[in-house]
């Protein structure tokens, strides 16, 4: 309804109540002026029902405008809360897209934490034993992949993989070396004897298949490890004071930033590592065995 519709609707119902008031004031006087027995007297009580049946015919219409007026408000409000949810859900999904976009770009693939990477393990082996172009692991002593690596050797190696490299703490960085004992009950020595062991294994392995290669890092952070199944890339970044088993593991594919960037820097570690040889692990090992230091 227009202002013009309401000001004329307003000056109706004001004409209305005067007519309503006259019509009972008049018919209130000729009731009380008038004999019962006259015309007059009858056309007194006929004004004033006409009066009061206008004043509750006004009052009736009053109401109803009322009722639609504060139907009118709600279904506004109604509407502009609409509005405001619809323009809210509106801003939600353009977040969503634009962080899917940044995940698109960034390759992430999923972030492990917890149970999760328990679970996720599965899959790392399956990454591991279906990959047809390489292998690349950072692991400070590389425990657990020398294992998994030995137990699907022969598979991996009688296919057409072109190369496994696997990148450790160098044995004669005490500072590295140490730092892994922070979380282990393994002293010192235990730790450099373990990646003595790793690198002896895998030096067999690559006397007859010099695919298979491992090096010495002396740069390595102290919890930081990555691996590498041809496009997919499993990193756990470095916490301070906390073990990688602590930290989420981020899974990657190529294509995006992320998996660009940690698979450039293991070939930057990888092209400054030491290439160990059988003289200086046995060297350290003798040293191991006196109870010297491996230093």
């Amino acid at each position: 309804m227009s202002t013009k519709d309401k000001i004329v609707r307003f000056l109706l119902s004001i004409v209305g109540l005067c007519l309503s008031i006259i019509a009972i004031l008049i018919g209130v006087l000729l009731a009380v002026r008038t004999d019962p027995n006259t015309l007059w007297f009858g056309v007194g009580q006929s004004l004033m029902a006409s009066g009061l049946f206008g004043l509750i015919l006004l009052v009736h219409e009053y109401s109803k405008q009322k009722a639609e007026s504060n139907s009118q408000a709600e279904l506004a409000k109604s509407q502009k809360d609409s509005q405001t949810r619809l323009m809210n859900t509106i801003q939600e999904l353009e977040d969503v897209i634009q962080l899917d976009r940044k995940l698109s770009r960034s390759g992430l693939n999923d972030v492990c934490t917890g149970d999760d990477k328990r679970a996720i393990r599965r899959t790392y082996l399956e990454h591991m034993e279906a990959a047809n172009r390489e292998i690349a692991i950072l692991a400070r002593k590389a425990d657990g992949f020398v294992d998994d690596l030995l137990s699907v050797k022969n598979k991996l190696l009688s296919g057409e993989i072109k190369n496994i490299r696997i990148l450790v703490v160098h044995p004669e960085e005490e500072g590295f070396v140490r730092s892994i004992t922070v979380h282990k009950k393994w002293g010192q020595d235990e730790v450099v004897k373990r990646i003595l062991h790793n690198t002896i294994t895998i030096m067999e392995v690559n006397k007859t298949d010099p695919r298979v290669e491992i090096r010495w890092d002396r740069n390595f952070p102290p919890s930081f490890t990555i691996s590498i199944f041809d496009d997919v890339l499993y990193m756990t970044p470095y916490l301070v004071g906390k073990s990688h088993k602590d930290a989420a593991t981020l899974v990657t594919r190529s294509g995006g930033l992320l998996f660009g960037e940690y698979y450039n820097h293991f070939n930057e570690l990888w092209n400054s590592a030491v290439v160990p040889d059988a003289a200086t692990c046995a060297k350290l090992s003798s040293q191991l065995e006196r109870g010297g230091k491996s230093s």
